[in-house]
């Protein structure tokens, strides 16, 4: 999942799903929050912490192949590189 840091990017998305929950038949006058339950999604905001634990937990049980012993905890970059790990 795409994860956007600058804030016009995050509300341009929520305003997309918020569209896209409204043109769902029958549940037009539902709140969002009881529009994403019954579609059983979630806030993308959600979606996204969730996202960054699941890969997190990949990266310490080595699901993934990533470099985790040359990345610091907070996964800002490779000790010996000059870009960040992928």
């Amino acid at each position: 999942m795409w994860n956007p840091h600058l804030v016009k990017d995050i509300k341009l998305l929520e305003g997309v799903l918020r569209r896209t929950t409204k043109l769902v038949e029958g549940i037009e006058n539902w709140n969002y929050n009881d529009k994403l339950e019954y579609l059983r999604l979630s806030r993308l905001d959600t979606g996204r912490v969730s996202s960054d634990l699941i890969e997190t937990f990949k990266i310490m049980n080595n699901v993934d192949d990533i470099c985790k012993d040359r990345m610091d905890l907070c996964g800002k970059q490779c000790k010996d590189l000059d870009r960040p790990c992928l």
